[in-house]
């Protein structure tokens, strides 16, 4: 089984490489990657089927779909508002994965680079292996264990064309670097020296990543991703039922919801934004989908105040990175008719909405 990353330079095209055991060796243990090279790699080890598909098409595939992958290490994006609160976020989740399963070595972390954190969590010996329904088996166990870690993680990760940087590789956008730390120096330090580390790739640094799962914990790791395994099969079940009911209205709760807020001055906004992306999610991607929403959801932000342009930012910019993290297995479902057949209240392609950016 092999995994996959996508090479993309600051003055060159972005290109696709299958072999991320390799690359991890270089950027973690090598310390070999050029300072003007971004990399981003797969969650994900999959098959030869599923590689020759990525191999000639750049790195991309409509979705994962019946294609297997395998899990041979977990991987938690965690998603902070500042550098501080990542850091913060990746000790409380390493300190639950210690406590629920008595590991120690078999987890890595890295700076994102920017504000988060990335943790990844070897397996035991017995790998996830090669199966359908590990691309959303996957995001239901990291979101399930952050969850009760009480930290935010991006599940979008673990859909088909997402990948994640790379430990030591360059983020162009801030200038930084996703640096391996062991996780000694994530609590040793404090959180400045922690995110001070990202200024520069750390070389000659050997990572102790070793695998230390016992037979007890094993079996309690098994027992967790069956019951994730159940959980994804049952979302798609309550996605697909809600896609086919009609519907003319939002729920009264979620209209409560938004119009109360959230204990934030942006908390309208961030409310009508996460209605955006749960919509999205479960309707979209697609014109159609977008329209309908902004459709439904526009009336409702206009009723809390808030002016036609930032609340249709907020809404479209919600549905795209809802729709990015679309269930593999609803991608070929079609936009609703009490969605598709909503009044639109802009055009897309009209100027007001366009102004909305």
């Amino acid at each position: 089984m092999k995994s996959g990353y996508v090479v993309k330079t600051l003055t060159g095209p972005k290109r696709y490489v299958a072999d991320l055991r390799a690359v991890l060796a270089q950027g973690i243990e090598l310390r070999k990657i050029p300072n003007e090279v971004e990399i981003f790699t797969s969650v994900y080890a999959f098959g030869p089927e599923l590689e020759s598909i990525l191999t000639a098409n750049n790195g991309r595939v409509a979705g994962l779909g019946t294609y297997p992958v395998a899990v041979p290490w977990l991987t938690w994006d965690i998603d902070a508002a500042d550098e501080l609160s990542g850091v913060a976020q990746a000790r409380e989740l390493i300190l639950f994965l210690r406590e629920t399963y008595g590991i120690i070595r078999a987890i890595q972390v890295n700076l994102s680079g920017s504000r988060g954190v990335h943790v990844r969590m070897l397996l035991p010996d017995v790998v996830i292996g090669l199966d359908a329904r590990n691309s959303v088996a996957a995001r239901f166990y990291c979101e399930a264990a952050a969850k009760k870690a009480g930290v935010d993680c991006d599940g979008a990760i673990y859909t088909a064309n997402h990948v994640i940087r790379l430990p030591n590789s360059l983020n162009a956008k801030k200038g930084r670097f996703a640096v391996p730390l062991t996780v000694d120096e994530l609590f040793g330090l404090s959180p400045k020296e922690v995110t001070g580390r990202a200024v520069q790739q750390i070389k000659g640094m050997a990572v102790d990543w070793s695998n230390d799962w016992d037979a007890n914990n094993d079996r309690k790791f098994q027992g967790d991703w069956s019951q994730a395994i159940e959980a994804s099969g049952q979302r798609v079940v309550e996605a697909k039922s809600y896609i086919t009911t009609e519907r003319t209205r939002l729920p009264h709760q979620i209209e409560k919801w938004v119009a109360e807020g959230l204990p934030r001055d942006d908390g309208r906004k961030r409310a009508l934004f996460r209605c955006g992306a749960a919509m999205g999610e479960l309707l979209g991607p697609g014109k159609q989908a977008e329209t309908g929403i902004v459709a439904i959801l526009l009336p409702l932000a206009r009723k809390c105040g808030l002016d036609d342009r930032t609340a249709i930012k907020q809404i479209v910019d919600g549905i795209k990175h809802g729709s990015r993290d679309t269930l593999d297995t609803l991608e070929s479902v079609p936009t609703p008719d009490w969605v598709a057949d909503q009044q639109p209240v802009y055009s897309p392609d009209s100027t007001a909405y366009q102004q909305s950016y």
